[in-house]
């Protein structure tokens, strides 16, 4: 998250992160999270929650959302702790976004 902070501070950005709302386990980790936002270092950056549709996957979500906002640019977060099996059978969510959007794709490892 701190990557995005300082890029939107050095480039004077208006950024939005969006997070589409599930069970959160640890909760106090998120709140802590969302505190962020509202810090000098992320003035330049919106948190924008979503309510999570089941019906969609979170490819058809995000596509629905930049269809709708239209955005310069999407920015991603990925986890680069998949097994071999893992990479082979889920793969990634970031890879696919970049050919059913027509936004350019910037992809963060967590």
């Amino acid at each position: 998250m701190f990557k995005i902070s300082k890029l939107s501070t050095a480039i004077a950005l208006h950024l939005e992160v969006l997070h589409y709302s599930s069970i959160v386990r640890d909760k106090k980790k998120f709140e802590k999270n969302k505190e962020l936002f509202n810090t000098k270092e992320f003035e330049n950056i919106k948190l924008n929650i979503q309510k999570n549709n089941l019906e969609l996957s979170l490819v058809e979500r995000i596509t629905k959302y930049v269809q709708k906002a239209k955005p310069e640019l999407l920015i991603m977060f990925t986890n680069k702790e998949k097994g071999f099996f893992e990479s082979m059978f889920m793969p990634s969510k970031s890879a696919e976004l970049t050919y059913t959007t027509k936004v350019p794709v910037l992809v963060f490892s967590k």
